[in-house]
């Protein structure tokens, strides 16, 4: 056999030899890859997951008062928050329509504090008179409710920066995580992101009614948990369906 001849077999298995490399490569690329794609499908849920934590507190921060004791009575102790209870006596009516909604409100005179008007229902606005003494109930200087006569008007406390920030948290966590799942073809991770502000808008809405109507936290909760994974589930499909085009 000449010197410079090579067996049949050595000629073939050469270039393998020389693919296998870049095949292992390729599965390492590969893993790498998909560990990333992991890893931010989990700091978009991370962050969902600081965003109901931040609307824990703003539903407790509305809320509060209802756990808080009255003070000068056996729940109430020594230097924590109490509410108090005061007079107020109403020194204005006036009623306040639109072509939506029309709303009734009472402004009372307080014994510590400036006058303050408030929302009432028609059925209080209607069963008081101008000098009329309502019972006021405060936490921490701020009227939390008045009552008469078996009427109760509340005076909420929303937290709107508070519920601007959960909200924020919550759309943003979506898109991310969104981003994590789809093609990372320019259109689909643009999309997912893109549905972060039109997610946000309603996620305001909703989570101030949820803090402010106050439910229960349970519902509340999950009811918040439901509406973000429909609005998870419809981003993606368009996301995916985005794909496409």
């Amino acid at each position: 056999m000449p010197e410079d001849a090579r067996p049949v077999n050595e000629w073939i298995s050469g270039p393998q030899n020389l693919r296998k490399p870049s095949r292992r490569w390729r599965g390492v690329v590969k893993a790498l890859w998909i560990i990333l794609r992991v890893l931010i499908v989990a700091a978009g849920l991370a962050v969902t997951v600081l965003g109901f934590a931040r609307f824990t507190d703003a539903y407790d921060e509305v809320g509060e008062y209802r756990a808080t004791p009255l003070c000068a009575t056996p729940a109430a102790k020594p230097g924590a928050d109490c509410v108090t209870r005061e007079s107020g006596r109403v020194t204005r009516k006036s009623v306040d329509r639109s072509s939506d909604d029309t709303t009734y409100n009472l402004t009372v005179a307080r014994e510590t504090a400036p006058a303050q008007t408030f929302e009432v229902g028609y059925a209080f606005y209607d069963d008081v008179d101008i000098d009329t003494t309502v019972d006021l109930k405060v936490l921490r200087g701020r009227v939390v409710n008045l009552s008469y006569h078996g009427h109760l008007a509340k005076n909420p406390n929303i937290p709107w920066a508070d519920i601007l920030t959960f909200s924020a948290l919550l759309a943003a966590g979506m898109a991310v995580a969104i981003c994590g799942i789809v093609s990372w073809k320019e259109p689909a991770w643009a999309v997912a992101l893109g549905l972060a502000v039109p997610v946000w808008i309603p996620t305001v809405i909703f989570g101030g009614i949820l803090t402010d109507v106050q439910w229960g936290f349970t519902l509340s909760l999950v009811l918040g948990i439901i509406c973000w994974l429909v609005a998870a589930l419809i981003s993606t499909v368009f996301s995916m369906a985005s794909e496409g085009f």
